[in-house]
């Protein structure tokens, strides 16, 4: 996982590697700014260490590619790009998450992987020091749809095709500064873990029967290969080396 920030080192958001010089995220984490006003760190565990065994890296950025769908009002088709001014060196701390396929759909109670340093409350809750971890299982979209007709969305609510959910279990969930984050589920046959969704909102955060949202990344792969300018069949093969988990 990697962090995007301000250069002043102020946090933003969450992140993910997709390739040596690629970085995933929500597209409402950079919306509105420029490559020059963020940075993205990579190898980041603990924020209040600064003489830690791995060191984390900085990197600047060469360009933001938002998509072009983005609605900032209901977040749909929140997802973006980042492009990074120079190739990242892989190493113990820091590597990549592998893409799913675009067909890619987990079934009911799949346990995926949260991370993030967000808050752990929303009300009141403070940001984290270290980097935490949740289990999460996925909720069938017409089953979060009708779970978030119970909130304070109404009857009414349509849960938009760019969207996954998980969670809904009481104290566990991504929370507030968690967005842009990776949500990773094991490929079902290799094992290895590929990024689902991209943490993007919730009502509230940890509240039994209200699942949490995430950007639908197998829905967006495609758009992703066209700006990274790498073919699906490229993208397997580049999971499958030396560095895929």
């Amino acid at each position: 996982m990697s962090i995007v920030f301000f250069r002043n080192q102020t946090y933003k958001c969450g992140a993910s590697v997709i390739d040596d010089r690629w970085i995933l995220t929500a597209a409402h984490c950079v919306n509105g700014y420029t490559p020059y006003e963020l940075r993205v760190r990579l190898g980041e565990y603990q924020v209040d260490v600064f003489d830690a065994l791995y060191p984390y890296e900085d990197y600047d950025l060469a360009r933001i590619e938002i998509h072009p769908d983005f609605n900032p009002k209901n977040l749909h088709n929140d997802v973006a790009v980042l492009e990074l001014t120079t190739p990242i060196t892989y190493r113990y701390h820091i590597n990549r998450v592998c893409l799913p396929p675009p067909d890619r759909v987990h079934a009911y109670g799949t346990e995926c992987i949260a991370t993030g340093w967000g808050k752990d409350a929303f009300d009141g809750g403070k940001f984290q020091v270290i980097m935490k971890k949740v289990a999460l299982p996925v909720v069938p979209s017409d089953q979060c749809q009708e779970l978030l007709r119970k909130t304070r969305l109404g009857k009414f609510f349509i849960l938009d095709k760019s969207f996954v959910c998980a969670g809904g279990e009481a104290g566990q969930d991504a929370c507030t500064g968690d967005g842009g984050g990776p949500l990773m589920c094991r490929n079902p046959t290799t094992g290895q873990y590929e990024i689902y969704g991209i943490t993007a909102w919730g009502i509230g955060c940890g509240i039994e029967g209200n699942p949490g949202v995430y950007v639908n990344v197998p829905y967006f792969i495609d758009w992703v290969y066209g700006i990274m300018q790498a073919t699906p069949e490229q993208q397997q093969q580049h999971n499958a080396g030396p560095y895929a988990k």
